[in-house]
């Protein structure tokens, strides 16, 4: 059976499952006070109702929180025995089937259970995804939207949040739409965004909503990314 590979943003989970490892491990020969975690790509909020930031890093040592802030202002240690580095952009994993319709994730950090429901007629097929004991997560299948260059164009421009005082750049290149942080290149960057609905992109746990003007015209996107939701970016 083909591999079915499931994206998920589970930052807190991957964190303290990740962290938790580490410390009981007893190949490390090294104690808890000495290991470091790093995790990047997250989104931060720090509780101080200052906006939160996109693309930070937390670095974590002895328990505690030594650093965190934007990625270019946070320094991620060096990848020596021991240390950790979390990606919490997105994370990627395995299925593995144990019934015609269930399948349970393979060496993900937390329980998770998928459940494909019988379409009713006339009605698209169900996902559902349940976390540990948390409520089951519902899904309608879609057909992927294909958008060609020339439709992909008018997405392309520059953006920017006055709350993140952040600059983005729809940029089209090979006939794919790609988001990118001016003036720095970035894992997302290289990932094209992938549409989804009208005026709808997916990529690296990131979704963007674009909204057009009274003439159709695109005016701003929106980003939402697990917790955080609806920060604007304005085109320039």
């Amino acid at each position: 059976m083909k591999r079915l590979l499931v994206s998920f943003l589970c930052l807190s989970v991957v964190a303290l499952t990740a962290f938790g490892q580490a410390s009981q491990s007893a190949d490390s020969g090294r104690r808890v006070e000495e290991q470091i975690l790093a995790i990047t790509g997250a989104t931060l909020i720090d509780g101080s109702g200052r906006a939160p930031l996109q693309d930070a890093v937390v670095v974590v040592a002895g328990g505690r929180i030594r650093a965190a802030g934007l990625r270019y202002r946070v320094a991620v240690p060096a990848g020596a025995d021991g240390n950790l580095v979390v990606d919490a952009s997105v994370i990627t994993f395995r299925l593995s089937p144990i019934s015609k319709t269930q399948f349970r994730a393979v060496n993900a950090p937390a329980d998770i259970n998928i459940t494909f429901d019988n379409a009713e007629p006339g009605k698209p097929p169900l996902m559902r995804v349940q976390i540990e004991t948390d409520e089951p997560m519902g899904f309608e299948a879609i057909s992927p939207l294909i958008l060609t260059p020339a439709q992909l164009a008018e997405y392309v421009g520059d953006y920017y949040s006055d709350e993140l005082q952040t600059l983005y750049q729809a940029a089209l290149e090979d006939g794919k739409l790609f988001l990118r942080l001016a003036n720095r290149d970035t894992k997302l960057s290289k990932k094209p965004l992938q549409p989804s609905l009208r005026d709808a992109f997916g990529v690296g746990g990131l979704s963007l909503n674009f909204v057009r003007d009274g003439q159709g015209k695109i005016s701003y996107f929106t980003v939402n990314a697990g917790r955080v939701k609806n920060i604007r970016f304005l085109r320039r």
